[in-house]
Parts: structure tokens; sequence; C-alpha cells
């Protein structure tokens, strides 16, 4: 079966390539179509094609022009472009097109018309709320989208209720865990680059958004350092809003020195280094509204739609560097639990085959007949 993975700005690549990986070993002819790739990627296929297929213009442009509005405005025109009057042959001449990301939902709406009825039209729903109704004109439109798909997949029972409460038909509904992922690997100037922690260190990483609460876990930090309590809060991620205000508010407290900054798109080594050196990963949104999920780690992490963390023991006295004691016995909001490799590998293949056993319902949709997994 051909199958044509879509993710026009690589808003998941680690994600991407994992299930990619996954689908060509189980035998799928398999092409991820997204942007140039950029010097922070990490993809890097096994089994599968990668084709560059959108915002090759601007994506050119951006180190000459920076990320800025006129940016932002130059990638939604090119896009629009695309999908109005761009070769769609790479989808079309797929049997299924899987469309993991909708970046700008009125030009995607022109896309899937184009494609409607010429093959099986497949969508991952990451989140309910598009972008967590956190996206303006990009997300306008999106529930409305969901009705041009054949079938649409979730990782998560919260997500499946909330599309049916929005109308959505559950028999076009299919269930999928969220596997583990594993990070590229930090190497030796990878882990220089993170200062060596002092204390007890929590780290939050990705891109920084109103939905995600920095500004809650900065008062909670704020407030136990007032406490007493010693600890170190690393922010790793590219800010989308204007942080300064909040970070001015913890140096005018005087705990400057216990906040470190790595901002900006970050490489998985990078990443990588800055979770090897970290004792609890914090992820303090505001509505958890997406489906619950794996985050993306150095090593397979075991769970069951959990992440499991190290037990952290608080030396005598309440201070110093906190050493891994034994692991926890139940999910917690933080890492570790490593598994070998195979377990990880089998963890995507698995999620593969979950993807595709629903191709039944599909049939008659594309221009060749699809396959069951075993």
């Amino acid at each position: 079966m051909k199958v044509a993975m879509c993710d026009p700005s690589l808003f998941t690549g680690r994600y991407d390539d994992s299930l990619c990986a996954a689908l060509a070993a189980a035998g799928m002819d398999v092409a991820l179509l997204g942007r140039p790739m950029r010097a922070t990627d990490a993809i890097a296929p096994n089994g599968y094609r990668y084709e560059p297929r959108f915002f090759r213009r601007s994506e050119a442009l951006r180190l000459r022009m920076g990320e800025g509005q006129a940016f932002r405005l130059l990638k939604a025109a090119e896009y629009g472009l695309s999908c109005m009057l761009g070769d769609l042959t790479p989808l079309t001449g797929a049997d299924v097109a899987h469309m993991q990301w909708l970046p700008l939902a009125p030009a995607d709406r022109i896309m899937l018309r184009r494609l409607k009825g010429g093959t099986a039209l497949v969508h991952t729903v990451h989140n309910a709320d598009a972008y967590h109704a956190d996206a303006g004109v990009q997300g306008r439109g999106y529930r409305g989208l969901l009705d041009m798909f054949d079938a649409l997949i979730v990782h998560g029972g919260t997500t499946r209720e909330a599309l049916e409460r929005q109308g959505v038909d559950p028999r076009r509904i299919h269930m999928t865990p969220h596997p583990p992922m594993r990070l590229a690997t930090a190497g030796p100037q990878d882990l220089a680059q993170v200062p060596d922690p002092v204390l007890p260190r929590l780290l939050f990483f990705g891109t920084i958004r109103p939905y995600k609460g920095v500004d809650l876990l900065l008062e909670a930090c704020l407030s136990l350092w007032r406490a007493g309590h010693g600890f170190e809060l690393v922010l790793a991620g590219k800010p989308f809003m204007d942080i300064a205000p909040l970070l001015d508010s913890v140096h005018a407290a005087g705990f400057g020195d216990r906040l470190i900054l790595d901002l900006g798109f970050l490489a998985e080594q990078r990443l990588d280094a800055h979770m090897k050196k970290a004792d609890i990963l914090v992820f303090p949104y505001r509505a958890y509204r997406q489906q619950r999920r794996f985050p993306v780690g150095p090593a397979p992490w075991q769970g069951d739609g959990h992440v499991r963390r190290r037990h952290v023991r608080q030396p005598a006295g309440g201070s110093g560097r906190q050493k891994p004691g034994r692991q926890c016995a139940r999910p917690c909001a933080s890492p570790l639990a490593p598994r070998r490799k195979r377990d990880h590998q089998a963890g995507f293949g698995r999620a593969g085959a979950d993807l595709w056993r629903f191709n039944g319902q599909l049939e008659g949709h594309g221009p060749g007949h699809h396959r069951h997994l075993p």
C-alpha cells in the first residue's frame, strides 16, 4: 500500500519519522511530505522517502528575513498557492493521504477539496481544538475540515469524546495509543553546552505558548523559592508569546540565578542533553485539552498513557544535589523508566499496525486496494 504522510511545516518531525519508519517496516511504500529540513531537524529516513514539497521558497529566505510577521505572511501566501495551484501528484497517487497537521485551515480546505474522491483521506487529530484554540486565522474553520476525512486518528479517549461532542461520526474515529519516541542522542559537545546542575533541576521544554501555563509554573516556583526550597528551573524552547515580564518577575524577586534559559528552536541532541541533566519534567498546561501522550525522550519510556519519573531523595538537611533513587511505582508527570530498544521499536510498530487496521473502511477511495495488517 502506498502512503503519503503529510506534515507541511514538520510540526512533529520526530513523531512523523518514527511512524513512517514503522509503517515502512510493516511493508508500506511511504513518503513523508514536509518543508526543507533545518539544522535543528534530526529526521533520518529509514525505509521511507522524505520529500520537501512545501515552503521551499519561504524557507530559502528564512535566515535572511528572520521569523517575524513578514516571514509568516510569506509562508501563508506560499502555502495558499500550493494548496490552490500546486502539484498534488504525490498525494493523489497514493492509496492513502494521511494529513498529520493542517497548518492553515482556509488553505487546507482548498487542498482537501482537490483531493477528495481521488484517494482515501486520513487525519491525526492531535488536538480536539485546533492549536488549543490559540491560532486565530490559522485554525479558523478547522472543525469543518474534519468532515472531509474518511478516517480520523486519535490517541486518547478524551479526544474521542471531544470530537463526538462536536458531532463527528464515531464510526470515523479510530483510537490507538501514542507510543514512545526516541530523540537523537546528545554527544559530548551537546552535553557540554548545557550547564551541570548545582541543585535539583526542573525542565520545561517545547514551544512556549499561553495555553502551556509557563506563567503558572514561574508563579509556583517563586512561591517555593520564597519558602526556602532549593531547585533550578530550565526553560528550553522557542517563545511564541512575550515572556519578558515573567522573567523580570523572577529577577526582581532575587532568584535569577535559579533560572536557566535556552530559548529558540533546539536540535534534538540539545534537548536530549537537557533531559539527561534534569530530575523532573514539568508540563503546567493551563487546560490539558490535548490527548494524553508520551513526551519524546532520550530513552524508551514505560507507561500506560503516562510517563514515570525517577524518585528523588532529599538529602539530610533538605539542601544540596539530590540523587536518583528507586523508580516510583505509580504514573507521575515526569520521567523516566527506560526499557530496551526493542520495546521502543515494538511500540511504534504496534501503533503503525493499529493506524492502518481500519483500511477496510477506506476501500474504493484510492487507486489501489488497501490491505490489512495482521
